[in-house]
């Protein structure tokens, strides 16, 4: 059923001017983008673990035909009282630790990759708003394509129309040859404008496929991806609001002015 509802969603061309600008973030160049400042996100961090200390812990197996010393020892440092260690398996454990003492050049790198991960960030976002500015406007182009199509359709049926009413009049003498010819050249060309049309159709078709895998066969609508007059002014209320109770106190303000009188009296 499920399978069912999509192939009807893809077949009706049901996409939305939304949903294509998110297909934009999901093609290969977009993902390549994301790829390179996670790479340099990456580098930064390998850059940051060279300030902190190492630890190395390494271990070895040895087999020896006849019993060596494990820890050589020059005559003059040999206790006689104590025996020395012989073995013929010698096995070693250890570890050591290192960190670094000289880390202005790490900072100074530090700060590099911050810049370069900032100038990457910037880059990607611009690279996605120019792939988006480019899939409106191909979307534009391509509504306008059909709209023109279908008018030159219109136009195209009319002038078949008008041709074979003039025929009638031709036939029977009436109307002038050459007016009947006239129409016919026009018809020509009009068929050969409309054929270039749908090469251009397809061409966009292409273009708006690069984008977003999505092949379309019919206009979509871009008005309801624009802010609408009446969200526009409701984000303008609180001006108008506050404009109208400050208008309001200063009404109030003029009449308890007037109430008061001031008389002169000579004395």
């Amino acid at each position: 059923m499920k399978f069912l509802i999509i192939c009807i969603a893809i077949f009706l061309n049901a996409y939305t001017i939304n949903e294509l600008l998110n297909k934009v973030k999901t093609i290969e160049d977009t993902k390549l983008d994301e790829i390179f400042v996670k790479n340099i996100k990456e580098n930064k961090k390998e850059i940051n673990s060279a300030l902190y200390p190492k630890i190395n812990i390494f271990t070895s197996y040895e087999h020896f035909t006849i019993p060596t010393s494990i820890i050589p020892l020059p005559p003059t440092e040999v206790n006689p009282k104590e025996a020395l260690p012989f073995s013929q398996n010698v096995l070693k454990l250890g570890f050591n630790i290192s960190f670094p003492i000289f880390v202005k050049e790490v900072y100074e790198n530090k700060k590099k990759m911050d810049y370069l991960i900032k100038s990457a960030k910037i880059t990607s976002k611009i690279n996605l708003l120019k792939r988006e500015v480019l899939l409106i406007n191909l979307i534009s182009k391509l509504n306008y394509q059909y709209r023109l199509k279908s008018a030159l359709l219109k136009k195209q049926d009319s002038i078949k129309k008008t041709i074979k009413s003039i025929e009638v009049g031709v036939k029977n003498g009436v109307i002038a040859e050459f007016k009947l010819i006239r129409l016919k050249d026009s018809l020509n060309s009009l068929d050969i404008e409309i054929e270039n049309l749908l090469i251009n159709i397809d061409n966009t078709k292409s273009e708006i496929y690069k984008l977003t895998k999505v092949y379309l066969n019919k206009e979509i609508e871009i008005n309801s991806f624009l802010p609408k007059k009446r969200d526009f002014f409701a984000s303008k209320s609180p001006k108008r609001e506050y404009f109208s109770i400050k208008t309001r106190h200063k009404s109030k303000k003029i009449k308890t002015l007037s109430n008061y009188k001031f008389e002169c009296k000579r004395i």
